[in-house]
């Protein structure tokens, strides 16, 4: 499936990858959507299994899921340059 990661930092992330961020005490990882959601930003695209992301859910609002960033720099990614 194909999940969404709105960044300011796109550049780094083409570089150094997708980097584990905290929510409180409940969730560490990255934070992904079903759809781009942030206007402005650099949307990168992740295509991500159905049986990793089911694990995954996070039920916080767009952002529905929360993977650890190892993972995702293992799945194939692109930058959506017309977002």
């Amino acid at each position: 499936m194909k999940l969404y990661h709105c960044t300011d930092a796109g550049d780094e992330l083409d570089r150094d990858g997708f980097m584990d961020t905290s929510f409180g005490d409940s969730y560490r990882g990255v934070f992904l959507s079903d759809r781009p959601v942030q206007i402005g930003m650099f949307a990168i695209e992740v295509e991500v299994p159905e049986d990793v992301a089911s694990v995954y859910r996070a039920d916080l609002g767009p952002a529905e899921w929360c993977i650890p960033a190892d993972i995702l720099n293992a799945l194939p990614r692109r930058r959506l340059e017309d977002y």
